[in-house]
């Protein structure tokens, strides 16, 4: 479960989300007449030099303990999350549909046949490695039609596409063998044995999806919460922004832009307590991950990190020099990408 961004595209607000399985991982966009095969080619610095491995010009000593710099990419993407893959190897979003990877220190781009808006992030992964990556794109289209492009890590090459039906994705998650995708015109759509179809219809814009063995909750932009299979309606406080959901036990917990952090179960919605807005959040082997441009005033309003607990109680609050847009984890990993364009790591244990 990767970070929150927001395409600065106005009219659209779309978002990506790369689903990891243990078989595959799903990328959806614009539906063009031919698959187009992605390009790998070699990371270029803002001025056009290749490099050939990682550039750490971060100090160390400015990060908090154990947070390590891994790279340094200003100006090469406006941020749209980022997915990890394995311990050692993460993908960063670019809105325009560029990846930048960074595989055990060395890194290279990937360019998509589309354009990203913005990450969910992981929020459901099964068994061990990734042997092929699914992310949901979009691009500026009369017909909004979204697609899922399945690209084979290991073979460097897509193994098929996917029409979702109407509607730009905005989110997905994944339950066994299944999954589902949110989109921007009310739909939550089911993908199961490489066809997709429609579970409701008619929603009010989404923009966040969560799900766990046998519930899915889709969340609008306007704030109502629809748990299905039963098609239950649940309402955050009036004028709450979201932004980003995580299945957490039998919940969903809710971040907002604005207002915290909302547990939401089929009997209504609570605050958690967490002050300020929140980017993104992400499970981890130690507990949830959320990123904050402002901490509260306790902390001088910094940007940083919160973890907690599956009970929503704060363990660690980490303020940080750099505001933290993108999280995500793999194992003991967790991958946190910054604002200004730092790719740092944090092993838990």
């Amino acid at each position: 479960m990767t970070g929150v961004g927001v395409c600065p595209t106005r009219g659209r607000l779309i978002h990506v989300t790369a689903l990891l399985v243990a078989a595959s991982v799903w990328v959806a966009c614009s539906s063009p007449e031919q698959p187009v095969v992605p390009q790998k080619t070699q990371t270029q610095t803002p001025s056009g030099s290749a490099t050939s491995g990682p550039t750490v010009v971060d100090n160390e000593a400015d990060w908090p303990a154990g947070f390590i710099p891994v790279t340094y990419a200003p100006g090469v993407f406006n941020s749209c999350g980022l997915e990890s893959i394995s311990e050692e190897s993460v993908w960063l979003l670019d809105c325009s549909g560029l990846v930048v990877i960074v595989n055990d220190g060395q890194s290279s781009t990937l360019e998509l046949p589309g354009a990203i808006a913005a990450s969910d992030g992981i929020l459901l992964r099964q068994g061990g490695a990734v042997d092929a990556v699914d992310i949901l794109l979009t691009a500026d289209s009369n017909d909004q039609q979204g697609e899922l492009l399945t690209y084979d890590v290991m073979a460097t090459e897509v193994l098929r596409t996917l029409a979702i039906g109407s509607g730009w994705p905005t989110a997905g998650a994944v339950i066994g063998r299944r999954s589902v995708v949110s989109t921007l015109n009310g739909r939550i759509v089911e993908i199961r044995g490489g066809s997709a179809s429609a579970l409701v219809e008619g929603l009010d814009p989404l923009i966040a999806i969560a799900a766990s063995r046998d519930t899915v909750w889709g969340v609008s932009e306007t704030g109502t919460v629809t748990v299905l299979p039963e098609g239950k309606a649940v309402r955050l406080p009036s004028n709450v922004k979201p932004a980003a959901a995580l299945a957490v036990g039998e919940s969903v917990w809710v971040a907002t832009t604005d207002s915290g952090l909302f547990r939401v179960g089929r009997s209504g919605a609570r605050s958690l307590h967490v002050p300020g807005g929140i980017n993104t959040l992400v499970r981890c082997s130690d507990g949830v991950w959320i990123a904050q441009q402002r901490l509260g005033a306790t902390f001088g309003s910094r940007p940083g990190l919160r973890r907690l607990d599956p009970s929503g109680r704060i363990l660690d609050t980490i303020p940080m020099p750099d505001g933290p847009n993108g999280l995500s984890c793999f194992g003991q990993s967790l991958w946190i990408h910054t604002e200004r364009g730092t790719l740092l790591r944090r092993m838990s244990g």
